[in-house]
């Protein structure tokens, strides 16, 4: 599996071709990025200050961890008893989901 770094580096560099309906301009996404003017469009970038983008992120809403705080908690409680760690990619987000899923569903059917 492809990391993003890859992928954006793939979409950056790839060509976008003309288009017989497209008013969009032709060329490679990081030269349209950088390089507007070369492409006759408007330069879009609008510069923000660390403060502003800090008042923004802050009037994001933040989800809910999950939808149910019970199977959160338990999944915790799993993670910290096998002392598995958390995931740092995706790969392994997927494997420790699986490992959660089952060891949860193996609690939840044991007969009390």
């Amino acid at each position: 599996m492809k990391d993003l770094d890859t992928i954006a580096l793939e979409w950056n560099l790839h060509r976008i071709t003309k288009s017989r309906n497209s008013i969009s301009p032709r060329g490679r996404p990081t030269l349209l990025f950088h390089n507007p003017q070369q492409f006759h469009t408007k330069d879009y970038i609008h510069s923000a200050s660390s403060g502003d983008i800090d008042r923004w992120i802050s009037l994001i809403p933040i989800p809910e961890v999950t939808s149910d705080k019970d199977v959160y908690d338990l999944a915790s409680i799993v993670l910290e008893e096998k002392q598995w760690n958390k995931p740092q990619d995706v790969i392994t987000a997927r494997e420790l989901y699986i490992q959660l899923r089952i060891t949860i569903l193996n609690l939840l059917r044991r007969p009390s």
